[in-house]
């Protein structure tokens, strides 16, 4: 027998072929597990294709949500996408989609789905992106995997773990906040002008956190927090319900024999919070069960999962007397005629720039709501004032960037350089500028007086973002 009959008479062993790569998740294991949304984000990038054509071309047919391909897909980024790390059905929906496309299995790690049961939704996801720009950094010099950990899409965690960082919210090139998923999203890049995110501008808010000391909790908090990620990515026994309500049961037992007032006073809640969650009608956020683990000498993982911690309650620390009482005193008294006198001051004698109505409610002392309440004509004069500087200034930045771009397209034009989008948009100040729609149309028209023909590809080839100024 020879050797081709051999090998056709051989059955081969042909594992199944995914539709999509199998793209092993990041971090899997640690406490820096991957986020689904960074997971899809990458998973973009090896398909050399955008976020928004992953997500609606492959993602959102088998989603089973038919209206936000019908309707539009801003509906999708600006709602769906801030829960598809978190709890909910869409959560566990997306995870199972990814897993059939991809072939990889154990996707439930990068999300909270192993938690749902003892944690709500309320008070657990971001609204916009975080990120720790030195971990961006340090990734790039290294060679290694730029990724979006779980970790920073949390709420209660404000530092990196690792470097004592202030995580940052707001892209140091064009100040905007970045949503958890959208249409050009890429790890460690801005959505909205493309610049690197992995860069702590000088006099940074993130740079001047790590020389202060009282951060120790903040990265107690993470740190605890990136415990429980490890142990979801890695395992797949979830707590259950009934546990969370037993172990706040034997606490408020134990702080003030069975006054829910005196354990809501130690974790900074109301008693009826409490209340419910004994009757296992309410789960407590996470920050309350952070609070709950630290005055009580455990962690966060160990008081959502050890059976034995029943058996062996260990005691809070310090007792209910110790703790300051609430403030029942008399309300702040306000003076509405002087409060009113001094919002007409602002009115009448505006800074340059104005300030916000925000910024003068922070100035007296008093929230935003209570000036529009008790002084209306004026605040609505201050916000009008400030809505008026904004456009202008909106206005005066396009005015710039129309005169600057024309000048760049006559210069380049005049030393025999084509005056292409890529090379108008590395001399422009905002290089976003030529995502406009009426900037692109602008750079045809200038196009078409200098003589020069726009090819097909550099008309189309600009996506249509919204861009924030």
């Amino acid at each position: 027998m020879d050797l081709y009959s051999c090998v056709a008479s051989t059955a081969l062993d042909i594992p199944p072929r995914s539709h999509l790569y199998h793209l092993t998740p990041a971090g899997v294991g640690t406490p820096a597990v991957e986020s689904l949304t960074g997971y899809i984000m990458r998973l973009a990038q090896a398909h050399s294709v955008s976020t928004r054509s992953l997500v609606a071309d492959q993602l959102l047919p088998l989603y089973g949500r038919t209206y936000l391909l019908r309707n539009s897909l801003r509906l999708f980024w600006d709602e769906q996408t801030r829960a598809l790390n978190g709890t909910n059905t869409s959560t566990r929906d997306l995870v199972h989609i990814l897993e059939s496309l991809t072939g990889c299995s154990a996707l439930q790690g990068l999300t909270m789905l192993t938690w749902m049961n003892v944690l709500p939704p309320r008070g657990l996801l971001r609204s916009h992106r975080a990120w720790c720009p030195r971990c961006y950094a340090e990734w790039r010099v290294f060679g290694q995997v730029i990724y979006e950990p779980l970790i920073w899409a949390l709420e209660n965690v404000s530092v990196c773990p690792q470097h004592c960082l202030e995580l940052c919210t707001l892209c140091p090139s064009c100040q905007s906040y970045l949503l958890p998923l959208e249409a050009q999203s890429r790890p460690g890049y801005c959505e909205h002008c493309g610049q690197w995110l992995g860069s702590i501008p000088k006099g940074c808010v993130a740079e001047a956190r790590t020389s202060r000391q009282d951060i120790s909790r903040e990265v107690w908090v993470a740190t605890e927090i990136g415990a429980l990620l490890a142990y979801a990515s890695s395992s797949t026994l979830s707590p259950i319900r009934e546990r969370v309500a037993a172990v706040v049961s034997a606490y408020v037992a134990q702080a003030g024999g069975g006054s829910n007032a005196a354990l809501a006073r130690r974790l900074g809640c109301s008693k009826y919070t409490i209340r419910d969650c004994c009757r296992g009608a309410q789960l407590p956020q996470i920050g309350i069960l952070l609070k709950l683990a630290e005055i009580a000498g455990v962690s966060l993982l160990r008081l959502l999962i050890d059976e034995t911690l029943l058996l062996d309650l260990p005691p809070i620390v310090g007792s209910v007397a110790e703790q300051p009482a609430s403030y029942h005193g008399p309300y702040r008294q306000v003076n509405k005629a002087q409060l009113s006198h001094r919002l007409q001051a602002e009115v009448a004698n505006p800074t340059d720039p104005p300030n916000s109505l925000q910024a003068v409610a922070q100035q007296l002392g008093f929230d935003l709501s209570y000036l529009v309440k008790q002084c209306p004509d004026e605040a609505q004069l201050i916000k009008a004032r400030y809505k008026t500087y904004v456009q202008r200034r909106k206005q005066r930045i396009r005015e710039d960037s129309f005169t600057e771009l024309r000048q760049i397209m006559t210069r380049m034009a005049s030393e025999g350089i084509y005056p292409s989008q890529k090379r108008v948009a590395a001399q422009l100040s905002r290089s976003w500028f030529l995502r406009l729609p009426e900037a692109r149309a602008a750079w045809r028209q200038m196009l078409a007086e200098l003589g020069k023909v726009a090819p097909t590809d550099e008309v189309t080839r600009s996506p249509n973002l919204e861009v924030r100024t």
